[in-house]
């Protein structure tokens, strides 16, 4: 959820997406 909340406060979706991506793999 950390990943969503990364989303918001930056704004751009896509970076949280590719953070989620990212976490998910790792």
């Amino acid at each position: 959820m950390k990943y969503r909340a990364v989303i918001k406060r930056s704004g751009d979706w896509w970076i949280g997406w590719l953070i989620d991506l990212s976490g998910v793999n790792a």
